[in-house]
Order: C-alpha cells, then sequence, then structure tokens
C-alpha cells in the first residue's frame, strides 16, 4: 500500500487524498511481528513529518481531506500516543480552520443564555453499535433534562430501531447524510453550549467537525480509547475505575481528564435473549475435559508482542481449544494471529489443528449463545475490549484480563472490578497464566463451574448496568466546565 501512494504522490503531487493516504498506510491493520509492531509508531511519526511539511504550503487543500482518514490503528500498537497524536491533531485543527473556518464564524461569539445547557452530541454510531450500546444511549436515556437539551447529530445514513428511539427521546434530530457546509450552518443556527463526541476517528464527519472549534465546550468519549490529540477537545471522558493513578493517566490525554464515577458509563443490556447454538455444528468438543477459551475480540486487538501469552495458556491448561471469530472484514487479521498463534504453539510442542478452532461471525443473539457455551474468556492484554465483557459476564463467562497501563488495556479490568469479581485480573502475565489455569481447572468440574457462573450472572444483573451516578457526575462536571469558561470569556471582555 505504501508504494501504491508513493506512486499516486509521484504523479499527482498536489492530491491530498493520496498524501494523508500515504501518511496512513504506515499503521497497518495487522503486523506479523513484535518488530513491527514496535516500529510502526515510530514509522507513522516519519510518514507524519513528511505530511506536515507538505501540509504547512498546503492547509486549505488538506483541510477539504480531514476525516477521511484517522491513525485508528495506532490504538493496538504499544506506548503512550499522546505526543504523536497532538502532533496529528494539530495538524488537521489547521487544516481544517483553513478549509472551513470561513463556516464557523459564529463560533467567536458565545451562545446565547437559555434556561437550560444546549448538548449536541455528534456520531455516526446511533444505532445498534458498541458506541451506541454503552457509551451513548445511556445518557441520551437518562441525562437530566431540567438541566439539559439534547440535540442529536446522527452523520451517517444507516438507521435502525435504535435510531428511531433516539429520534423520540431528543429535543431535536438531524440524521446525515450532508455536507460539510450543512453541518456547519447546522451547528451554527442551533449554537450547542456543549459538542459531545463519544469517539473520534471512526467516521469521516466527527473527526472532520471535531477538528474545528464550534462550542465553548467539546468533549470527547471513550469509545475508542485513545486521546484525540486535538487542540480543539476540552475535556476526556473515562471512569474511575479505567484509569491508573491521576498523574499517570492525565499524561496520557492531552484533552483534561475526567474521571467520572465507576467505568464512566451508564449501560443497560439490550433486550435480546442469547439463541442457543448447536455445539456440533460448530464443532465445539463433546468432552467437557478439553476446556473452552474464547478469543472473541477482533483479530486485530491481538498484537504480536503478546501471542507467547495464549501460548503459555495453551500449555498450562491443556487439553484445551481457543476460539476465535473469523471476522467479516480485515480478514487478514484473522490470518496474521491464526499464523503466529500456529507457529507458537509448534515451538512448544503442541499440534495447532487441535487447539486453535475459528468459528463463523455470528449475529448477535447467537455470539451471545457462543459465549454461554465457553468455558474460560481470554481479553486482549494490549487492546482489552469492554462491549463482549460486558455481554460475557452477563452470560456468566469467566474473563481472565491483564490489566495495564493505559485505558485501552483496562477496560475489562474497570468493568470486574465495578461487579466485584476483580480476583480473575491478573497484573503480570504470569499472573494471567495462572489465573487462565485455574479457571480451566474450575471448569472441568460441573459443579464449581456452574457456581462460578451463577455468581457471575448475579453480580453482572445488580451491578454492571444502570449507574445513575456517572450521569449526575457528568451532568455537574459538564456544567461546572462550561460556567467556568463563560466566566473567563466575561473576564476577558
Amino acid at each position: 500500500a505504501i508504494a501504491c501512494f508513493r506512486r499516486a504522490v509521484a504523479l499527482q503531487p498536489e492530491d491530498a487524498e493520496a498524501r494523508l493516504d500515504l501518511a496512513l498506510a504506515h499503521l497497518p491493520i495487522a503486523v506479523d511481528t513484535a518488530e513491527a509492531s514496535r516500529a510502526a509508531a515510530g514509522q507513522f511519526a516519519a510518514a507524519l513529518a513528511e505530511l506536515e511539511q507538505w501540509g504547512e504550503a498546503h492547509l486549505a487543500e488538506l483541510g477539504q481531506v480531514v476525516g477521511r482518514g484517522w491513525p485508528f490503528w495506532l490504538a493496538y500498537r504499544p506506548g503512550n500516543m499522546q505526543a504523536l497524536l497532538s502532533r496529528h491533531g494539530d495538524l488537521m485543527s489547521r487544516a481544517a480552520t483553513a478549509a472551513w473556518g470561513r463556516h464557523c464564524g459564529f463560533a467567536a461569539a458565545p451562545p446565547p443564555q437559555r434556561d437550560r445547557i444546549r448538548l449536541a452530541v455528534v456520531s455516526g454510531h446511533i444505532r445498534r453499535h458498541s458506541v451506541w450500546d454503552v457509551i451513548l444511549k445511556g445518557i441520551v436515556e437518562g441525562l437530566d433534562r431540567r438541566r439539559f437539551e439534547l440535540f442529536l447529530y446522527h452523520t451517517c445514513p444507516e438507521a435502525d430501531g435504535e435510531t428511531g428511539w433516539a429520534r423520540r427521546h431528543a429535543e431535536k434530530f438531524v440524521q446525515g447524510p450532508l455536507t460539510v457546509p450543512a453541518w456547519l450552518d447546522l451547528i451554527g443556527q442551533d449554537r450547542p453550549d456543549i459538542l459531545l463526541y463519544p469517539e473520534i476517528g471512526m467516521d469521516r464527519i466527527p473527526a472532520l467537525l471535531a477538528s474545528l472549534r464550534l462550542a465553548p465546550l467539546q468533549v470527547v468519549g471513550w469509545g475508542h480509547p485513545l486521546t484525540s490529540g486535538l487542540p480543539t477537545m476540552d475535556l476526556f471522558l473515562s471512569g474511575e475505575l479505567l484509569e491508573g493513578p491521576e498523574a499517570q493517566a492525565q499524561a496520557h490525554y492531552r484533552e483534561k481528564l475526567v474521571r467520572l464515577p465507576g467505568t464512566g458509563v451508564r449501560t443497560r443490556m439490550p433486550g435480546m435473549a442469547a439463541e442457543p447454538v448447536r455445539a456440533d455444528a460448530l464443532g465445539l468438543p463433546a468432552d467437557r475435559g478439553i476446556v473452552r477459551f474464547a478469543l472473541s475480540q477482533t483479530a486485530y486487538k491481538f498484537d504480536p508482542i503478546h501471542d507467547a501469552l495464549f501460548v503459555e495458556v495453551a500449555r498450562a491448561a491443556a487439553p484445551c481449544q481457543i476460539w476465535l471469530p473469523q471476522m467479516p472484514v480485515h480478514r487478514r487479521a484473522t490470518e496474521s494471529l491464526l499464523d503466529r498463534l500456529g507457529r507458537g504453539l509448534r515451538a512448544a510442542g503442541m499440534q495447532p489443528e487441535a487447539v486453535l478452532r475459528v468459528m463463523p461471525w455470528l449475529p448477535a443473539t447467537q455470539f451471545l449463545g457462543f459465549l454461554g457455551e465457553m468455558d474460560v474468556y481470554l481479553d486482549g492484554p494490549g487492546f482489552s475490549g469492554y462491549t463482549t465483557a460486558w455481554q460475557a459476564v452477563h452470560q456468566g463467562l469467566p474473563i481472565v484480563t491483564l490489566e495495564g497501563e493505559f485505558l485501552r488495556q483496562r477496560l475489562a479490568a474497570g468493568l470486574l472490578r465495578q461487579i466485584g469479581q476483580a480476583d480473575t485480573i491478573a497484573a503480570t502475565p504470569a499472573e494471567y497464566v495462572a489465573i487462565a489455569a485455574r479457571l480451566a481447572a474450575e471448569a472441568r468440574d460441573p459443579q464449581r463451574r456452574q457456581s462460578r457462573r451463577d455468581s457471575l450472572r448475579r453480580a453482572a444483573a445488580a451491578l454492571a448496568d444502570g449507574d445513575d451516578r456517572v450521569l449526575r457526575a457528568l451532568e455537574d462536571c459538564l456544567s461546572a466546565e462550561l460556567a467556568a469558561r463563560r466566566a473567563a470569556q466575561a473576564r476577558a471582555g
């Protein structure tokens, strides 16, 4: 891909999209070695320097393509990305302002005073999606409408029953696709006090709008658990149970870090029942002495740096199987993961075909049924899963997770702490293997297996969802931050 984009740039040196694509091509979806993983951030930094050099002389042209690509895949490589993403954010913000600033003159003056604070949400995921289910729906459902009025800007054309529900629960609902000038004109007419982006990086329009200053207070959630790096974002909304020590955690963000209660979200499990899956159709072993491990996050979340950990789990818990989903997209990531784990298993004297199993990508209800058939969920050490872990605990599936330094490595651990099930959180790779082996031994004892599953289901039902403390803290935080900005602007005249 890099060679193709270099050729495109050579043929059309003024093509801003080709130059942006060239920089982002240095962040592959899948890498095959730990060395390649560790090198990715540095390679992107060098490519970004090249884009910066060209972009500073062509800001308006670059601004036309801001958001068409984003360093989304940087989250799946190791390390603190704050400085690198801040460089990227500065360039994107300057470019977006050069291209679209003439439509944003309204932002120079404060919005009119109103009885309620006007909060506008910008997202392409106001529909059935993990961002909606985990981050956003609870806000729409539980925000205090005596203090706030809620506008929803759904930037994508996709719609489902959740979209209709959202439309009925907002003071104003606008759905795209709209042109960039149309979105900016709309925001200029509505003059929100606060713009909230549940995530930045998954869709073009939210990323572009987030690169501009359009409201006095602009906030990003942890739908993509990495700093936006944008100078236009004021607050990053996280959770007390998802972050490490305060000073250390703040260093991961360009935005001011806000640690809301618990995991920082108010969820409600969608009303869908698990659909039983046929064990024989999937090829699940009839022998329950063969432990079934679920490695059920998307394959690109598993970094080669941690491959040896899963090989050690397979050795310590033998006989066992590790089940992976085959994604309908990014198949290269699944192939890479299978190949890497297969080589590791062979080197350890095990047969990959006896350990590794691939399941088809299942509809949501069948996936819940699949989780019910598994014995242990192996969380990703480099990029932890929240949505899948949330689904797993509601199915009573025990989770092994390795709590790391960064938010993206602490999501499942935070959820387990919230429901009082922290005994399967590891602090070291050795602990991860030991916990997995312990849970495997439990799974071979039907009584102990059922006891743990029942305990998890009860804990999840009681404590995983409906945390209204999050909303009250969010409301107080937004009100206080907005008031502080208004006061500062008044003092400045």
